[in-house]
């Protein structure tokens, strides 16, 4: 079958009468795991900046770029709702009022925008954070870490340079289901999306994959107590979810485009999995700054009860010091991080 937005004559006569009073829809699902899985990735995000800002004092450009994804992220989540709820998507394509398909093009166009962007951004910052890591690694490593970041780059100029020629004018990538539009005479010109948009799914998973493996790598040739080994792999296996998340989402957007003559049915799935992709990237590329943030706002308050528990009117003043002494074992490991975070200390966080 050729592209699924256009489909032929005797597939449209196939279709049964369209409802537009009561139509079958997929639900809410979509909605809910946009504001879901948003909100942990703002409260993530804000918990790290905290961390980063207020108490380690060592703000990156890993941070910069986390805040851009999770912007851009925000914001894709937000065209999905908008689409979800007033322009079509989760109906049947036999259920679409006409008047909703150039919306809804646009907003698809818009939201593609989002997610190649917010999925670069993400990775880049992760990227970043592997070369704070203050270990001497290995030359190697060091070009490793820039190839991805070049690689993720490429990918977000190569297909948002795609997103920005696929059609020409640029407009008729959702005027060309607009009746009128095609009444005015206008002439237009589009690629092939068929191929582009899984292409980009599939490059995508390809940097998701890269960033996971890069750090799993190093642990290995680490001299490290086993626990600490373990606990490493365990924090960077993280991205390994992501890497799946972003192969269910390429499948589907493939058959999306290339597999169905009812997309607009079928998009609604693959923007769950968009979503749960990049906000579970957010998530992973978050977790290892997040330790001085539990240790401050958890641990340390946690360390100052046991202290008044343990110290009792009536104790000696040798004993007050033994007591303050555990307390101050309990708490000191964040307020006395480097800025540059070793390693071994990202275990911890697990």
């Amino acid at each position: 079958m050729g592209s699924s937005l256009h489909p032929p004559p005797e597939v449209i006569a196939s279709w049964p009468r369209p409802n537009y009073v009561n139509p079958e829809t997929q639900g809410p699902a979509l909605t809910y795991i946009c504001i879901g899985f948003t909100s942990v990735s703002l409260f993530l995000v804000t918990a790290r900046i905290y961390a980063r800002y207020l108490i380690t004092k060592a703000l990156g450009l890993d941070d910069l770029f986390c805040i851009i994804s999770l912007i851009l992220g925000t914001s894709l989540a937000v065209l999905i709702i908008i689409a979800k709820k007033e322009y079509g998507t989760g109906l049947h394509v036999w259920d679409l009022h006409i008047s909703w398909a150039t919306p809804n093009r646009l907003l698809i166009w818009s939201s593609e925008w989002c997610y190649v962007l917010a999925s670069s951004s993400i990775k880049i910052s992760i990227l970043l954070f592997y070369k704070r890591l203050s270990q001497p690694f290995p030359v190697a490593f060091r070009i490793a870490t820039w190839i991805g970041i070049l690689y993720n780059i490429g990918y977000a100029l190569g297909f948002g340079l795609a997103l920005g020629l696929i059609c020409r004018p640029i407009d008729a990538y959702w005027n060309q289901f607009s009746p009128q539009w095609q009444k005015d005479g206008n002439t237009f010109h589009c690629g092939r999306e068929e191929i582009s948009l899984p292409m980009s799914g599939a490059l995508s998973v390809i940097g998701d994959f890269y960033s996971t493996v890069l750090p799993l790598v190093l642990v290995w040739h680490l001299k490290l107590p086993r626990g600490k080994k373990l606990a490493l792999y365990t924090l960077f296996a993280l991205g390994f979810l992501v890497v799946v998340a972003g192969v269910i989402r390429t499948i589907l957007l493939n058959v999306v485009i290339n597999r169905t003559w009812d997309p607009l049915w079928e998009l609604d799935t693959m923007w769950i999995w968009t979503i749960v992709e990049l906000n579970l990237a957010i998530v992973a590329a978050s977790a290892p700054a997040l330790k001085s943030f539990f240790q401050h706002f958890l641990i340390r308050p946690t360390a100052s009860l046991y202290k008044r528990v343990r110290t009792p009117n009536g104790t000696t003043s040798g004993e007050r010091d033994v007591y303050r002494m555990e307390s101050v074992e309990l708490c000191k490991c964040g307020e006395e991080e480097d800025k540059a975070v070793k390693i071994e200390d990202i275990g911890r966080v697990v």
